[in-house]
């Protein structure tokens, strides 16, 4: 009874990355939210990949609305220096 409660209320680190992905592109529920919330709160492995993911997120969106894709060879370098915050 109690693991079924524990299961039901904390998420595992698996459950969390995709509940990460989802959230970035904001597809998660209230209770969804709540429960990834409460796990970042505890694992600093899966706050940091939120960290990551977001910071990829944000590069991605800022690249492909500001720049004109003619050579995708280009973006793709381009991305990968902001990614790694060497630009």
């Amino acid at each position: 009874m109690i693991t079924k409660i524990i299961h039901s209320l904390f998420l595992s680190c698996k459950k969390a990355t995709l509940f990460i992905e989802l959230n970035n592109g904001n597809n998660l529920n209230v209770l969804q939210k709540i429960r990834l919330k409460t796990h970042l709160k505890i694992c600093k492995y899966c706050k940091s990949y939120e960290e990551k993911a977001q910071r990829i997120d944000r590069v991605l969106n800022n690249e492909l609305h500001s720049v004109n894709i003619k050579n995708t060879n280009e973006l793709e370098e381009k991305i990968k220096k902001r990614i790694l915050g060497s630009e």
